[in-house]
């Protein structure tokens, strides 16, 4: 017996699968914001991805396929060690 059949006809098969390629992009930056030069730094990062969409030809209610979405992301980072802890 092939597939998670148990007699209803939704339920899905192993054999189903499906592959789509998406096109997108992403672009950040990282700076640094303070340097004493000897036990702390602070830098700030901020990140772009693009929304990407993929064209699955499955049935979305048997394999649920999600579209990427647009992300924006910030950050800091904080070092406070004159070295790194495992150098």
């Amino acid at each position: 017996m092939s597939g998670l059949s148990t007699g209803d006809s939704t339920t899905p098969e192993n054999n189903e699968y499906d592959t789509a390629t998406g096109y997108g992009f992403g672009a950040g930056l990282l700076a640094t914001v303070y340097d004493n030069n000897e036990s702390f730094k602070v830098n700030f990062g901020i990140a772009y991805q693009s929304f990407v969409r993929f064209d699955f030809s499955v049935e979305p209610e048997l394999f649920p396929a999600f579209d990427m979405p647009q992300q924006f992301n910030a950050g800091f980072t904080f070092y406070l060690l004159e070295e790194p802890p495992f150098a």
